[in-house]
């Protein structure tokens, strides 16, 4: 091989090595924990809605480029086929180094193992098997982002919510986040499907053009919609990031039905330096407009929302919150007065009376700076839950997002043939143990790594 094709090679093996070492050293430095099927789902699906400033991408690009420059002077007059060895390991060893970090051949290994865990867990929600009572209520499940229960270790969350709405049954138990469920999505698929979502590279075009996320799947609005509900979407940030509207549309809502920030934008007729969407100030308003004229029309809902404030990395301190502290924790207390306030409301217009109220944090909080700061109060890292259903009492369990889809069908007193559905069991069944009693958080994730014949039919 002539030396200039060699030398052109070297180049191109350290660009690859600069732009993969900065790329790992940015995901460590800003978030805590990411898997490797978060890093390859929004790789392929959530790239073309990722909001990076222009001046990083410019000042990596410099970066990349300098390392680049500087490490090929000082090795070019050295032997070029040395060189090029060098380089070539130079780059085996950033990418073998971000595969252990990021458990990239665990991702792999489970794509080839498979196991009957499905099999011996699934059961699969029949439409025939539902059907709506004179008694069913409405169903409104609210997602908080990134709210976990350590922070009322630190008094940072639950002075409003927990406290001053006592009357309230404050929690459903231990709400553990399992694997292919620790990202936005991935939560929201887990909790209305029954199942947590498996990333099958070129297998389902989770965020393409067509409705096809998980298709053969039973969801919660499928059912909901079979039995005569109207299915809604409310988000303040963009619908269609990691293929949401996808999920939902796959699952009989209506495009018409999926309200996000541009309908937030209308609403509200002003702009927010929001980098992720609109504010929940302005969300929670356009919520509440929405469920008002539903109750107006005394037709039954299902309706899905998600706060964005506390999305790392770009969280956002609304006008109306205080500045106790400065930092993140007061964008977590004001997410937990405005929830609170929007609690206060629900029962002000009497909706407890006929609607049931899920709230629950989607996952564990990706951010570093605060995952240090909670590092010196002791327990598991759970997630917020709180279910408001009239006359519904429920016994504190340990359970995971797969458990929620059969308990809301009980909650809101929706005829069902089995308290199990998908991979999760009500948690008014006191006689079924969910996944995580029967297993634990270890074992049963070692499992859910692995592939399955039952989720490749979902595809």
């Amino acid at each position: 091989m002539k030396i200039k094709y060699i030398k052109f090679i070297i180049i191109f093996f350290y660009l690859l090595s600069f732009l993969m070492l900065f790329f790992s050293l940015g995901l460590n430095l800003v978030f805590d924990e990411v898997s490797m099927e978060q890093i390859i789902f929004h790789i392929k699906y959530a790239k073309d809605v990722i909001n990076i400033e222009l001046e990083y991408i410019i000042f990596l690009a410099f970066l990349i480029c300098l390392g680049t420059i500087f490490l090929y002077q000082i090795t070019k007059n050295l032997n070029p086929k040395l060189v090029l060895t060098g380089s070539v390991f130079l780059f085996i060893t950033i990418c073998l180094g971000f595969s252990i970090k990021y458990g990239f051949f665990a991702y792999i290994r489970g794509r080839f193992d498979y196991s009957d865990f499905y099999e011996k867990n699934y059961v699969q929600p029949k439409l025939e098997d539902f059907s709506a009572k004179s008694s069913s209520k409405n169903v409104i499940i609210l997602f908080l982002e990134s709210m976990e229960t350590i922070y009322a270790d630190k008094n940072i969350w639950g002075d409003n919510l927990l406290k001053k709405q006592s009357h309230i049954q404050n929690t459903m138990g231990k709400y553990y986040s399992i694997k292919g469920s620790n990202w936005t999505v991935a939560s929201m698929t887990t909790v209305l499907c029954g199942v947590p979502l498996n990333v099958e590279i070129g297998r389902n075009q989770y965020g393409g053009e067509k409705y096809d996320f998980l298709p053969n799947l039973i969801c919660l609005p499928d059912i909901f919609n079979q039995i005569g509900y109207k299915n809604y979407f409310i988000y303040g940030s963009f619908a269609h990031f990691g293929g949401t509207d996808t999920l939902f549309k796959s699952h009989n809502v209506e495009a018409a039905n999926i309200y996000d920030f541009r309908d937030m934008m209308m609403f509200s007729q002003k702009v927010f330096d929001n980098k992720w969407g609109y504010p929940d100030s302005i969300m929670y308003r356009f919520l509440q407009k929405k469920i008002l004229e539903l109750k107006n029309k005394k037709e039954k809902f299902f309706i899905v929302s998600a706060t964005i404030n506390t999305h790392h990395p770009y969280i956002y301190s609304d006008d109306n919150c205080s500045s106790k502290y400065h930092d993140w924790r007061d964008v977590v207390s004001c997410a937990d007065k405005q929830v609170s306030d929007f609690v206060q409301w629900f029962y002000q217009e009497g909706l407890d009376k006929d609607t049931i109220l899920l709230i629950i944090g989607d996952h564990l909080s990706m951010d570093k700076n605060i995952a240090q700061a909670m590092s010196p109060f002791s327990g598991e890292r759970t997630l917020v839950n709180i279910l408001i259903a009239d006359q519904k009492t429920l016994k504190p369990r340990k359970f995971s997002g797969v458990d929620i889809m059969p308990t809301i069908i009980d909650a809101a007193d929706i005829s069902s043939k089995s308290s199990k559905l998908g991979l999760g069991v009500s948690l008014f069944d006191d006689s079924q143990q969910t996944l995580i009693e029967k297993y634990g958080v270890e074992k049963l994730n070692k499992q859910l790594q692995k592939n399955s014949l039952v989720y490749e039919s979902f595809l």
